[in-house]
């Protein structure tokens, strides 16, 4: 499973693969199907670092909780054993204890303020694949956000929805 972001660009000023690009990302004009519904005048853009988008989109774990003693309690109800439940919660806590040198969220984030201020509309698309990414998918909704409620957000943007982004 591999979660890839899509961008559509519309108007602005500039290459709109150049801010991404700049920024270390690879950007390919995107060729899935579902892309056909960022607007139609846009730019669509794929955005990965290298083959996929993991590494800058988490998606809605972003906003899991990690307390221990509800996760402790979650593994509980599954009937997990008491080791293996000590396991999950000390590779979770490792998980979430590690530092990025280079966070690639922020770095996106600023690929798309630079469009954003150039004077573009942008729109994000991210959706997690099961298996090809060429495969359609269904796209759940739309939504328009303002760029500094993306950003105060962590730069989340929520999966299968179209997100305008507001200057």
């Amino acid at each position: 499973m591999c979660r890839l972001v899509f961008v559509g660009v519309t108007g602005g000023s500039g290459d709109p693969h150049g801010p991404f690009r700049a920024a270390g990302f690879t950007t390919r004009l995107a060729s899935n199907p579902s892309c056909a519904a960022l607007p139609a005048t846009s730019v669509r853009i794929e955005v990965t670092t290298g083959t996929c988008s993991c590494d800058f989109y988490c998606g809605d774990t972003r906003y899991v909780s990690v307390d221990p003693e509800a996760a402790r309690r979650r593994y509980e109800r599954k009937g997990w054993s008491k080791a293996k439940i000590e396991r999950a919660l000390e590779s979770r806590q490792k998980r979430h204890a590690r530092t990025r040198p280079i966070d690639l969220g922020a770095q996106f984030a600023a690929a798309v303020e630079t469009l954003v201020k150039g004077g573009a509309h942008v729109t994000l698309l991210a959706h997690d694949f099961d298996g090809l990414f060429i495969e359609p998918f269904e796209i759940v909704g739309t939504t328009q956000i303002p760029f500094a409620h993306y950003v105060a957000r962590g730069n989340y943007f929520p999966e299968d929805t179209l997100v305008s982004l507001l200057t």
